[in-house]
């Protein structure tokens, strides 16, 4: 017999996460208008304490991009330096080009956690309310990568019983493939339907 693996991504194509989805934001944002200004600002404080480390694991996954642009670099340093500094501009150049992207979210992460910790919570608050409303651009919004970066650094601050249903739906769905999590996730997802 096989034994079911755990589902280890969020697919946004799979049926059933589309279900649950929506179910676990609506449970974030109502922990989030129940939440205290401090913790929402503390959270904000810890997000961006923490951002370094992140670029730990993106310089790891990077690593054979950037050992290839420093080989290059290295053996066409002498060829480029006739050129007065060029070398050094190039290697600048090369490595923003590596990590463009990644510079890119961090500055969108970085503006959205800053604009939590500067109005109290009240952006997040707007952003929810408008998500619980059915504001449709505020609904659209949420659900932007920068959003969901936000939202997973603010689950741990939310009120204890919002984030023990957001922790025990997202467990399910992630072992969902068991029949009994599957069976108990859609018996939670019906009451919200």
């Amino acid at each position: 017999m096989k034994i079911p693996a755990k589902r280890i991504t969020l697919d946004a194509d799979n049926p059933l996460f589309r279900r649950v989805y929506p179910v676990v934001l609506h449970i974030f944002c109502r922990g989030v208008q129940a939440a205290d200004s401090k913790r929402l600002m503390l959270g904000s404080l810890a997000s961006i304490a923490l951002s370094p480390l992140g670029w730990l694991a993106i310089i790891f996954k990077k690593a054979i991009h950037l050992a290839i642009l420093l080989l290059a670099w290295w053996f066409l340093k002498d060829f480029i330096y006739q050129y007065d500094s060029l070398d050094l501009l190039l290697l600048f150049f090369g490595v923003i080009a590596i990590f463009y992207k990644n510079i890119y979210d961090e500055i969108l992460n970085l503006i959205l956690t800053i604009l939590v910790l500067v109005t109290g919570g009240g952006f997040l608050r707007w952003v929810c309310a408008g998500y619980v409303s059915g504001t449709v651009f505020r609904q659209k919004f949420l659900t932007t990568k920068p959003m969901e970066h936000l939202v997973a650094m603010t689950v741990p601050v939310i009120p204890v019983r919002y984030r023990d249903r957001y922790d025990e739906i997202m467990d399910l769905y992630l072992e969902s493939n068991e029949p009994d999590n599957e069976e108990k996730l859609n018996r939670i997802l019906e009451e919200y339907s």
